[in-house]
């Protein structure tokens, strides 16, 4: 079986949520021997060329132009489908079935093929190497990641003179307010980003204040290192965090309450780290998971 892979952006020119998703997918497709072939729209070129010899066509919900993409695929008769953690109406009903990031937003294409595979971390790239773990970290400073609230916990912090480093990392979008970072002032430590085994080799808590973007790859990460998180009650935290600790927050959380979060999970933090510890075993987010879903397209084709 030969996969076709869609996107907008390669993950290593774009290292977003979306991009590591499918990056991660390639990833595990082809460990398990499968023959993949990359199409992304921003480097241009035919996509008939990706699109030969292939049986499946996966498009990452993104991608520019998707509906006539997916037009093209299946006209070739390709089984298509599209990989989404959020629903995006516009293209669900133009696809042979959706690729779900989450479980819980199964249930939204009732009664249409789809199937649930969560992004699957590559150990290699980002199990942290060394351990000097100090900082309190957001993961991306831009407002929709709720950059502005994390600049907010780090004045009050800094104004009262609290024991704690922060550190936040640039956003690598550029052209959308909403997704530029965050000046955060001088008030704490921002660099640009870095890989992510660096990034967790320093990090002693994920900060998570976004209230609807999920974060949910970085979730997964920190889990996966054993890294406890404190951040608004999403559907990610729940499902990533929920089974093994953490502190999940209020989307109306006042900064006092982060601040009294971050005071708890610093006193508990051997008792946090221990539990989180059995995150990796997880079976939603083993290898094993993409060999499933190999043998499901197998079926299906």
């Amino acid at each position: 079986m030969k996969i076709a892979v869609v996107g907008c952006w390669r993950f290593s020119k774009h290292p977003a949520g979306s991009e590591r998703n499918i990056h991660n997918l390639i990833h595990w497709l082809r460990h398990y021997g499968v023959e993949v072939s990359e199409y992304y729209t921003t480097e241009g070129g035919d996509i008939n060329d990706t699109l030969q010899n292939a049986s499946v066509a996966i498009f990452s919900a993104w991608t520019t132009g998707l509906s006539e993409l997916l037009k093209t695929a299946r006209q070739r008769g390709i089984f298509t489908m599209i990989r989404m953690h959020v629903p995006k109406a516009s293209c669900m009903d133009q696809c042979d079935g959706i690729l779900w990031h989450n479980q819980r937003q199964r249930k939204i294409r009732a009664g249409k093929p789809d199937y649930v595979l969560y992004s699957i971390p590559i150990p290699s790239e980002i199990m942290a190497r060394t351990h000097q773990r100090k900082y309190l970290t957001i993961t991306n400073s831009c407002p929709n990641k709720g950059g502005k609230i994390f600049k907010e916990i780090v004045k009050i912090a800094h104004r009262a003179k609290l024991p704690y480093q922060f550190l936040a990392v640039k956003s690598s979008w550029t052209g959308k307010k909403e997704y530029e970072s965050v000046d955060m002032d001088g008030l704490c430590k921002v660099i640009d980003p870095i890989p992510p085994h660096e990034l967790w080799s320093i990090t002693r808590i994920l900060i998570a204040p976004a209230k609807k973007e999920s974060c949910s790859n970085a979730m997964i990460e920190a889990a996966y290192n054993g890294i406890p998180c404190i951040g608004i009650n999403t559907n990610s935290f729940r499902e990533i965090y929920g089974p093994y600790g953490g502190i999940p927050l209020p989307a109306n959380a006042t900064i006092r309450m982060w601040l009294m979060a971050i005071k708890i999970l610093e006193t508990h933090y051997a008792i946090e780290v221990k539990k989180i510890a059995r995150f990796k075993h997880d079976p939603r987010f083993q290898p094993e998971r993409v060999k499933e879903f190999i043998l499901w397209l197998n079926r299906r084709l």
